[in-house]
């Protein structure tokens, strides 16, 4: 008489099988989430560097890039818009470290005068390391405010 169906030794293989190829490919893809959140991190402040850029130049307000080791991050613009003494906050203040479990060393002040350019010009270009799991990725902004990366 024949049944249809798989033996146990037959499942037991098939279980072996595929139990040795998802622990062989799970460190890589803990690996390749780790590097895509510092690769989020390195975005996410690249983008408040062209959103301070964008704004000292549209509104003719110095405005300063914020980054601290805590892993907080924000934009300010001076003179504030009612002519009262401070600063405004531009967009909203995020946390690299809680959004993408990130470190970031060191801290960071990037100032752009109204022509959206880095003060004082020319000054030595800042390199933010964002570090994770012993993996670490990296943004350079020149003495001008460009992005190298």
């Amino acid at each position: 008489m024949r049944t249809r169906g798989f033996t146990l030794v037959e499942l037991m293989v098939a279980i072996v099988i595929i139990s040795i190829i998802v622990l062989y490919g799970f460190p890589r893809i803990q690996t390749l989430l780790t590097k895509s959140s510092l690769r989020g991190a390195r975005t996410s402040v690249a983008g408040a560097v062209q959103q301070a850029k964008a704004y000292a130049i549209n509104n003719g307000r110095v405005t300063t890039v914020n980054v601290a080791t805590s892993g907080q991050m924000w934009v300010t613009a001076t003179p504030r818009s009612d002519g009262t003494a401070g600063v405004d906050t531009v967009g909203m203040v995020k946390n690299l470290t809680t959004a993408y479990g990130a470190a970031v060393a060191p801290a960071q002040t990037i100032v752009f005068d109204q022509r959206g350019l880095m003060t004082p010009m020319g000054v030595t270009p800042q390199t933010t390391t964002f570090s994770k799991y012993g993996y670490a990725d990296s943004l350079r902004i020149n003495g001008y405010g460009g992005i190298v990366r």
